[in-house]
């Protein structure tokens, strides 16, 4: 009997049968319950949270990029002599009349800076420059690596030109109609000083005459401050004769006035073309630059 009871007394309840076991797993259960509600919650805040960032972000690029408009990034001319040059590359699908005042308010530091944007979309480099009150929006081809060297840069041929009013942002056309202007001589020369004055630096160089005679129309230009170096003056006189040409070339109504158009750069030499070697590639006229010769 003794034996009996001392075999039972070994014998112990399971411990799942215990009390306290299921006190500790009704309270685990509980913890574990709690926490995974308020994590759901807190996964699903996140993710709210999450995703108005995103959307946020979003608008946020959005405004940058309708604000921004075109990135340009503005730098100096090489050999540029004037050291009031500048240039801009890009590559969009958009017309220069779209942000030409505009890129003026921001970028211009001075009014007697050329800016040069070569628009490679296009194949054209756009000149803007100030007359007066005027912005004045010069398009031209583009030539093969033009905006590495100065002297090069605005020898293309012109494709269009037109003025944009600073203040009131209208755009006018660079030539009005000539049709009640009468033809005559003194109107040719006042029209050609008119046009040429964009396409010399007006801070070392200078107009000095213009003058028709024989049906020869003679542009006198001065270089006594030009230092193009490490350039020549022969090299500036063949870039200038290209856009003063390309300018002249524009007045169409005094064709009978004139046979030749010589520009002359005094000790430099100067040099003539004839009317017979103007060509016409359909965006304008102009005279071959490989032809130019200083005599």
């Amino acid at each position: 009997m003794a034996k009996e009871k001392k075999q039972k007394s070994a014998v112990k309840k399971a411990f799942y049968k215990k009390w306290w076991f299921w006190v500790i797993i009704i309270v685990a259960l509980a913890g574990i319950l709690g926490s995974g509600g308020k994590d759901k919650d807190a996964v699903q805040t996140a993710s709210e949270n999450e995703s108005s960032a995103t959307e946020t972000s979003e608008d946020s690029q959005q405004t940058d990029a309708e604000s921004e408009g075109i990135d340009f990034v503005v730098s100096d001319v090489r050999n540029d002599v004037t050291g009031k040059w500048r240039k801009s590359l890009i590559a969009e699908n958009v017309e220069p009349k779209d942000y030409a005042l505009d890129y003026y308010k921001q970028y211009f530091k001075s009014d007697d800076e050329i800016h040069a944007i070569i628009n490679f979309n296009y194949n054209t480099t756009t000149k803007l420059s100030v007359m007066d009150n005027l912005l004045d929006v010069t398009i031209y081809e583009y030539v093969d690596k033009e905006e590495h060297d100065a002297k090069v840069l605005f020898s293309g041929m012109v494709l269009d030109e037109y003025f944009i009013d600073i203040n009131s942002g209208e755009i006018l056309n660079a030539q009005e109609p000539n049709s009640t202007k009468e033809v005559s001589p003194d109107n040719f020369i006042a029209d050609v000083k008119d046009v040429i004055q964009g396409a010399i630096s007006s801070k070392t160089e200078a107009i000095t005459d213009v003058v028709l005679e024989n049906g020869d129309l003679c542009v006198y230009v001065d270089f006594s401050k030009a230092d193009p170096s490490p350039l020549t003056l022969e090299d500036l006189a063949l870039s200038r004769t290209s856009s003063i040409t390309d300018a002249i070339l524009e007045l169409k109504d005094y064709d009978e006035l004139w046979e030749t158009i010589t520009i002359d750069f005094g000790d430099v030499g100067h040099i003539t073309n004839s009317k017979a070697d103007m060509q016409n590639s359909g965006f304008g006229r102009y005279f071959p630059a490989e032809d130019f010769k200083i005599e």
